[in-house]
């Protein structure tokens, strides 16, 4: 029942088809694939067993999906955290889930966000690693002294067999807004991460070659859902916007210019 199946199921029958776009840049399902097991096969070599928490703060680029896969396959569970969260905020999170390590994207590479969640991970007793999340994911760390997981991924190998868990496994820990308190964590299993897709079967298109923006943030439930979920399950692309911009909304381009929705004709449908 690991939902990251998901993505090896589609890595085999689809290698060559687009997953991600981001900034002009375009992954394929292998590409992606090759990856996430990087990232996995160096998390377990780094001891990080399944059940292990591990939490993700990251905002919508192709190192979300890697970090986010990774964890999954080696029967972690991922703890998304937002990208709009204090220092006060990120630390209390950080012990609250017990989470063991930390992938934080760059605050777009202008402020200091990753600064401050580092920080935050070294003040927790849980969290032993940090690894921050670049818009290149080559790219070097913009935080001296904590490594990028392109560095973690070079430790990694290109193989590496999911983890097989059960349905009742925590998969994913979103935390609420905090409108009737403190934020709270939410455990969704791998069975609910299914329940989800199928209930939500009507609402989307499940054919191949279709496109989706992803303008939502990756760390709400439904983006993930319908945003992530859904183009790795069905062979889909998903178009990343880290932040909403109708400029690079009619900019981002696949073949023709243009940024297409959900229910946007297929790539191939001339109407």
């Amino acid at each position: 029942m690991n939902t990251a199946t998901f993505l090896d199921a589609s890595a085999r029958g689809r290698p060559e088809a687009v997953l991600v776009v981001h900034e002009g840049r375009r992954y394929n399902f292998e590409q992606i694939h090759r990856l996430v097991n990087q990232v996995a096969s160096a998390l377990s070599a780094a001891g990080f067993n399944p059940g292990d928490r591990i939490a993700l703060s990251c905002a919508n680029r192709p190192g979300f999906i890697v970090a986010y896969y990774g964890i999954l396959k080696i029967g972690g569970t991922v703890v998304v955290l937002s990208t709009g969260l204090r220092e006060r905020d990120f630390l209390e999170q950080l012990r609250d889930c017990q989470a063991a390590a930390l992938f934080c994207f760059d605050g777009y590479g202008n402020d200091d966000f990753a600064q401050m969640a580092a920080e935050a991970a070294r003040n927790s007793e849980f969290c032993r690693c940090v690894w921050i999340i670049p818009s290149d994911l080559f790219a070097p760390s913009t935080v001296a002294g904590v490594p990028s997981i392109g560095e973690l991924m070079q430790g990694g190998v290109s193989a590496f067999q999911t983890a097989a868990v059960d349905a009742s496994q925590t998969a994913i820990i979103p935390y609420t807004s905090g409108t009737t308190g403190r934020p709270k964590g939410v455990e969704i299993t791998h069975g609910n991460i299914m329940a989800m897709v199928m209930m939500n079967v009507p609402l989307g298109t499940w054919e191949d070659g279709r496109v989706r923006l992803v303008a939502t943030p990756l760390f709400h439930i439904m983006a993930q859902i319908s945003g992530l979920t859904f183009p790795v399950l069905c062979g889909q692309t998903m178009v990343l916007l880290e932040r909403f911009d109708a400029d690079i909304c009619v900019g981002e381009s696949l073949d023709d210019g243009s940024a297409r929705g959900r229910d946007s004709p297929h790539p191939d449908d001339p109407g």
